[in-house]
C-alpha cells in the first residue's frame, strides 16, 4: 500500500481507540472538555509526547468529551502536572478527577 493510503487508514482507526472508560476508582488529570473531534486532536497529540491519554464522554453530555491523562497517583499527580506544562499542555490547569 502508498505510504498516504496507510496513513489515512491510521487516522481512520486512531479515533475510536482513543475513546474508553476510565478505570473504576482511578484518579486521571482532566485538560479539556470538549467535542470529540478536538478530543481526538489532543489526544493524539499527548501520546505523540508520550502521554497515556483517552476521551470519555460525559455523562447526560451527549457529544462532549474529557480528555484525561493517567491514570494518576497521589505520589505522580503533581509530576504529571509539571510534565504536562513542560510538554506545552495546561498541566497547572488540569482537573484531577476519581472515577
Amino acid at each position: 500500500r502508498p505510504k498516504a493510503e496507510r496513513e489515512k487508514a491510521a487516522r481512520t482507526l486512531a479515533p475510536a481507540a482513543s475513546s474508553s472508560k476510565p478505570g473504576p476508582g482511578q484518579s486521571y488529570l482532566q485538560l479539556a472538555a470538549t467535542s470529540k473531534r478536538e478530543a481526538d486532536i489532543m489526544i493524539d497529540v499527548l501520546r505523540q509526547k508520550g502521554f497515556k491519554a483517552m476521551a470519555a464522554e460525559i455523562p447526560g453530555r451527549r457529544g462532549t468529551f474529557r480528555v484525561l491523562v493517567g491514570p494518576v497517583t497521589d505520589s505522580t499527580a503533581n509530576r504529571t502536572r509539571a510534565d504536562l506544562q513542560n510538554g506545552g499542555f495546561p498541566g497547572n490547569a488540569a482537573i484531577r478527577r476519581t472515577f
